[in-house]
Formats: structure tokens, sequence, C-alpha cells
């Protein structure tokens, strides 16, 4: 499915993931049998204020790099955290393996 001339898909995606997140979506639920429906017509019908195709553009691209930059902190500190596991792991082997003297150690 294309998006319309005049919106950006990336911008959308940030769109609707952010009115999914503040719970937009709940008042196009509708619940007859149990199991609940999400009306798309009613959702998609929501009224939300767009920039220019521009705007929408440099917003996306704008969310793209803090997200990257987000998830290069996130694997940085995940690799010191398996390093600092591996010493850890190393230490504690060394001490029972009698390789490193911890008597004297407080």
């Amino acid at each position: 499915m294309s998006v319309k001339e005049g919106y950006d898909p990336f911008f959308l995606t940030f769109l609707f993931s952010t009115l999914y997140s503040l719970r937009l979506n709940t008042r196009s639920i509708k619940q007859t049998t149990g199991i609940q429906n999400l009306d798309s017509s009613a959702y998609l019908n929501e009224y939300v204020a767009f920039p220019p195709l521009a705007e929408q553009r440099a917003i996306a691209a704008h969310l793209d790099g803090r997200i990257a930059a987000i998830e290069a902190a996130i694997a940085h500190y995940e690799r010191e955290a398996t390093l600092v596991s591996e010493y850890w792991a190393r230490l504690s082997a060394d001490a029972v393996t009698g390789q490193i003297d911890v008597r004297g150690m407080v």
C-alpha cells in the first residue's frame, strides 16, 4: 500500500507509533463478542495536524538519528557489561583454582 502524495512514510510510522503509545486507538476499538477489533476507518479518520512534507522528512530524519545514537549507546553498554561479566568469571575461576592469591584481600 502506498502513502498518499504529500506525506512521508517514515514520518507516518513515527506518528502512528506515537498515537498508539498515547492510546489514541482505544477510542476506535469495538468489542462486541469479547474480541477487540480496531475500527480502522474511525482510527484513520482521527484529526491530526501534519506539517509540510519537507518538515515531515526533517522530523523523521532527526528521529532516525536520535534512535541510531541511542541504539549505539545501548550496544556499547551491553558490550561493556559482557566484558565485565567475562572478567569477573575469569577472576573467580583464577581465585578458585589458586592462580591468584586472595587470602590477604579485604
